[in-house]
């Protein structure tokens, strides 16, 4: 299993990991590096609040976020939205990133992320190889 750093989280309070395809390819990175310029804003904010969550601790986005079903998360900013579960050590590790198209959590996508999340535990006792942060 591959992890990718989200922001940079060496000696920092929590830990903000996104599930990689690859040691080239991230989910999560790569949908919001690939966005359309409109989206800067919000793009910026979930950057922020994974910084801010770094450093202080899980309170700033667990307030901003939802429960949705088998321990997965959804944190929004503007139409953006993120997927997410924590595991123990303080670490939070997110699953993708989508656009909102309608006002309710599509099923296809909630789905997705609970089996991200079973396949990262299953393999968690293996290999995991953490891809540090790049500025």
């Amino acid at each position: 299993m591959v992890l990718f750093e989200v922001v940079n989280c060496r000696g920092k309070v929590c830990k903000v990991y996104a599930i990689g395809a690859s040691r080239q390819e991230c989910y999560l990175i790569d949908f919001l590096n690939e966005l359309e310029a409109n989206y800067d804003a919000n793009r910026d904010g979930l950057y922020a609040l994974f910084d801010f969550t770094v450093d202080k601790g899980f309170e700033l986005i667990r307030s901003k976020s939802v429960f949705l079903r088998d321990g997965v998360f959804r944190v929004r900013e503007g139409n953006l939205r993120v997927f997410w579960f924590y595991d123990e050590g303080k670490v939070i590790v997110c699953t993708h990133g989508i656009i909102k198209k309608k006002q309710k959590t599509d099923k296809g996508d909630l789905d997705y992320a609970i089996e991200v999340k079973r396949r990262y535990f299953s393999e968690k006792g293996k290999e995991i190889i953490i891809i540090p942060y790049e500025d």
